[in-house]
C-alpha cells in the first residue's frame, strides 16, 4: 500500500473517533478519555507516517526550484490548528 493512502486512512479514523458523541464511543466500547486518547494515537501514527514517507523532499526540492512554492506558512499553521483540535 502506499503510506499517503495509510496515513489518510490513518486520519480519517482519527477524525471519525474525535467527533462521536460519547453514547457512541461508550457502543464501541470507548471511555471518552480512551476515545481521546486512541484519536490522538492515530494523529500522531498518521503525521508520522507522513514524514516518514519523504513528503516533504519532494516538496522542499521544488521549492528550491520555485521559491514561491515555500510561501506559504498557512499550511503549517493549519496543521498546528489541526494538532490543537485533536
Amino acid at each position: 500500500m502506499r503510506p499517503a493512502f495509510i496515513c489518510c486512512y490513518l486520519m480519517v479514523l482519527c477524525v471519525a473517533l474525535h467527533l462521536l458523541e460519547t453514547q457512541e464511543q461508550i457502543a464501541l466500547g470507548y471511555s471518552a478519555e480512551e476515545a481521546k486518547d486512541v484519536s490522538k494515537t492515530l494523529f500522531t501514527a498518521s503525521q508520522g507516517l507522513l514524514f516518514a514517507s519523504g513528503f516533504l523532499s519532494a516538496s522542499l526540492s521544488a521549492g528550491v526550484r520555485d521559491p514561491s512554492l515555500t510561501r506559504h506558512p498557512q499550511v503549517h499553521t493549519r496543521l498546528s490548528t489541526f494538532k490543537q483540535w485533536c
